[in-house]
């Protein structure tokens, strides 16, 4: 029931995009952050799948980061999944959108394939440092984002004529 897979087709293009929040955090303690005394507004996790019309799949783990304070993660290698004693640090997929109304708003996305989702998937403890020129953030992957990490892999990244998508 927490799988709810958003899509949507390009009108002119036929690219086709799927999207899936598996972990939201809300003012939650278990979300660290150097450059904060409190925990911040929002963590949030999600996956983003996006198949072009003419057979390219690329697949994205994106960070929404909301606090009273910007952390500006730019830098390349910015997010750190630690998974039990092994450390994966996806590419940075295009350049942070940043936005300040009532604090900071930045959203990251990073490349990863289905095999790096299903090391996240198969590891008994899964967490994330995101790191920004104002400090860090660290936060557990939970066990129900885990599962629904494998299902997106499962069912959005599954074989296309032999190919596994990125």
């Amino acid at each position: 029931r927490h799988y709810q897979v958003k899509r949507t087709v390009h009108p002119t293009s036929g690219d086709t995009l799927s999207e899936l929040l598996v972990q939201a955090n809300f003012h939650n303690d278990r979300v660290a952050c150097s450059n904060l005394r409190t925990p911040p507004v929002r963590v949030a996790l999600s996956l983003r799948k996006h198949a072009s019309a003419a057979g390219r799949v690329l697949t994205l783990l994106t960070i929404d980061y909301e606090a009273a304070r910007p952390l500006p993660p730019d830098a390349d290698r910015a997010l750190h999944l630690r998974l039990d004693r092994a450390t994966m640090i996806p590419v940075r997929y295009g350049n942070p959108t940043r936005a300040t109304r009532n604090g900071a708003s930045e959203t990251m996305q990073y490349v990863v394939t289905a095999a790096q989702l299903r090391e996240i998937v198969a590891a008994e403890r899964t967490s994330a440092r995101l790191t920004g020129r104002a400090g860090r953030c660290e936060f557990p992957i939970s066990g129900q984002a885990r599962g629904l990490i494998g299902m997106f892999t499962e069912r959005e990244l599954r074989p296309v004529d032999g190919r596994e998508g990125l």
